[in-house]
């Protein structure tokens, strides 16, 4: 991200300002939220639609975003950035060729007494970055902090076809 803004800066971009700030948010919650072992879903869900955002000023009208979560879920908490590597993984491996409709779709919803993180994005069916990064750090370490903080009481699921690569994540509340 700090690349991006750099570019924009070096561009005499006002899309700049914009993003130091946006970028500044991130960080505040990264830093100061953050260190609660637990954060309401509703200051996820703000930390995630800041992310998102910033995407899209990065990537442009190209790609079809669309984010929802379920507003019921605010006063529920969770531990927190356990989203962020999916959203980010999204955007770094959506396809960007032109060639297809290239998109990110994310919905948080309750499901009985579950939160879930459905997480779509198109591919390219050729793109090897996702077939040597399927297991590739961020998700290792979401893995094993799932394992820790959520012990028998998660499920997630990869899958990946020819055209996306879907991530779903569902916690007890």
């Amino acid at each position: 991200m700090l690349n991006n803004i750099y570019s924009l800066s070096l561009e005499k971009s006002d899309k700049s300002p914009k993003m130091i700030l946006m970028l500044s948010d991130l960080m505040s919650y990264i830093l100061y939220d953050c260190q609660e072992e637990k954060v309401s879903l509703a200051k996820e869900k703000a930390f995630l639609k800041n992310l998102i955002d910033l995407e899209q000023i990065s990537i442009g009208d190209d790609v079809d975003i669309r984010f929802n979560m379920d507003d019921s879920l605010n006063d529920y908490s969770v531990s927190p950035l356990l989203f962020m590597p999916f959203v980010e993984n999204a955007f770094k491996h959506c396809s960007k060729n032109g060639k297809i409709l290239s998109f990110v779709k994310i919905n948080i919803s309750r499901i009985k007494d579950q939160v879930c993180l459905q997480i779509e994005n198109s591919i390219d069916g050729n793109n090897e970055i996702i077939k040597d990064n399927y297991h590739g750090v961020g998700i290792v370490n979401v893995q094993k902090r799932l394992a820790l903080l959520y012990p028998d009481t998660h499920q997630l699921k990869i899958s990946e076809n020819d055209s996306s690569y879907k991530a779903e994540l569902c916690l007890k509340l």
